[in-house]
């Protein structure tokens, strides 16, 4: 980085640390000073490195020169887990993983591939949400917190983009409005705690705030990184915070009490149609006018309406891990897909394997109404998300492969969101595993990244080799599904959790 792009750098890390403080500040004094070690590390650490040790063995039989991604995903296990134990408020422990990660950076520079190692970090914080999701029972925390990883998310898919679509020249400017932008996002939360002076919060505010936002970005980019090119994307920063606003107010309507039986529904289904609306005009929008980037800037205005008490933001944090996935797969398919019009959908394979998608975003649900044993509901978690795509790289054409991802991802999406409050499942692990569907494809996409050597060898492999692929698939299917159905079986003789 150059100078200017080294000072907003820094701008992000002062002001991340200083929302930090005042969240550690205001917290009541029994809770300050304390870490409590978190609970399930052996658990975490362990279902996390069953798809790695899949890799390892996957490379052992064809060369995908992946080793040194290893510590990446790790890292990206570890650091929030280790962070976890801090009682501070979700957000607060997000912003301290945003900054490590930020001061990182340098050594992902410095890995084979900088972009595949930021894919590799991003695999392991959704190994990390995925393997302690269900630590705790589904009515106890009745909403999945998403601010301790989508922040580090953002920046980490920023870079990851970055480094992908611009040019040498260009890479040094994005980077300052990537870290510039985080940085006002973060200040706008701040600006929330106070309280607002003046009539017509719900309107007045939620104005002002886009106002600011998108004014601080046109400043950053024309006068501080001297980048007027930028300069409109501002309207883009200041609109994603309108849209947040939007968001918020849906989710504070879902959540306000109803009157209703809940097994029939709580008459919020017009809402929720409403926010996947709201979220697909933002993806068409960003996408169209200020190209896949754009998803990003989208993800970071929304933090301007994180909160640093309480996990109601439930649609903000869909909409943004959304985003963040969507950008991973666009590039994806602009390194590997030799199609320049993207993925043609009329190829029946193609088609074919949108079913394949939608087929286990509907059954995931279903197999975990049915376990009893958070191991089962992990394992699914994992097979599906780290172990398909491994396979479908092989297996599959690079089209096929990325019409799954594609369908899958939203269909995560429509279900995470509408099968949380309008379908009949109010208990268990299908309910705790509709909130965290998002994080399958979370997984999915980095894990194509990684594995994308794999496109080639499927592609040029002869039938023997072929053969030998399969019989591999199938030994780590028998030991994932013998595994499995001990767990399941387990669960069922005891009926523990």
């Amino acid at each position: 980085m150059d100078t200017v792009a080294s000072g907003v750098f820094w701008f992000l890390t002062i002001v991340g640390l200083l929302a930090v403080a005042v969240s550690w500040l205001t917290q009541p004094k029994e809770s300050r000073n304390t870490y409590q070690f978190p609970a399930g590390g052996a658990r975490v650490l362990g279902f996390s490195a069953f798809p790695l040790l899949v890799l390892m063995a996957l490379h052992s039989v064809v060369d995908l020169n992946v080793w040194y991604l290893i510590p990446f995903v790790l890292l990206g296990v570890a650091l929030p887990w280790v962070l976890s134990g801090f009682q501070l408020p979700a957000f607060s422990r997000g912003l301290l993983l945003l900054v490590l990660t930020a001061l990182l950076t340098p050594v992902f520079q410095q890995s084979g591939s900088f972009s595949t190692a930021l894919a590799g970090f991003a695999w392991g914080i959704a190994l990390w949400k995925v393997s302690s999701a269900f630590e705790h029972e589904p009515k106890s925390a009745p909403l999945a917190p998403w601010e301790d990883a989508l922040p580090a998310l953002a920046w980490v898919v920023g870079l990851f983009w970055i480094d992908l679509s611009a040019t040498a020249a260009n890479q040094v400017v994005l980077q300052g409005l990537l870290a510039g932008s985080l940085g006002m996002g973060i200040l706008l939360s701040l600006l929330q705690r106070l309280p607002f002076p003046v009539k017509g919060q719900i309107v007045i505010q939620p104005l002002l705030l886009a106002a600011m936002g998108g004014v601080g970005f046109m400043i950053l980019s024309e006068n501080i990184l001297l980048a007027p090119a930028y300069a409109g994307w501002g309207w883009l920063f200041g609109g994603g915070i309108l849209l947040a606003s939007l968001l918020d107010a849906i989710d504070s309507q879902i959540h306000a009490p109803s009157g209703k039986d809940e097994k029939n529904g709580n008459g919020t289904e017009p809402y929720l149609f409403l926010a996947l609306a709201i979220i697909g005009i933002g993806t068409l929008l960003a996408s169209r006018l200020f190209d896949s980037f754009g998803w990003v800037i989208l993800t970071v205005a929304l933090l301007s309406y994180a909160r640093y008490t309480g996990t109601k933001t439930f649609l903000l944090g869909a909409a943004g891990l959304f985003w963040l996935t969507r950008t991973l797969l666009q590039g994806f398919l602009n390194e590997h897909n030799l199609n320049v019009t993207g993925v043609n959908l009329m190829h029946p394979y193609v088609s074919a394997a949108m079913f394949g998608g939608l087929v286990l975003v509907l059954l995931l649900p279903t197999l975990l109404k049915e376990a009893q044993r958070k191991p089962v509901a992990i394992l699914l978690f994992l097979g599906a998300g780290s172990l398909l795509p491994m396979a479908a790289n092989y297996f599959l054409h690079v089209e096929a492969s990325g019409s799954i991802y594609i369908t899958t991802l939203i269909a995560a999406l429509t279900v995470s969101l509408v099968g949380t409050y309008c379908l009949p499942i109010r208990e268990g692990f299908a309910l705790a595993g509709q909130r965290h569907l998002l994080w399958v494809p979370a997984q999915m996409i980095p894990v194509a990244l990684i594995t994308h050597p794999l496109l080639p060898l499927g592609h040029a492999a002869s039938r023997q080799e072929q053969l030998a692929a399969l019989a591999f698939a199938l030994i780590i299917l028998v030991i994932f599904s013998v595994t499995l159905y001990k767990l399941w079986t387990r669960g069922k003789a005891v009926n523990v959790s």
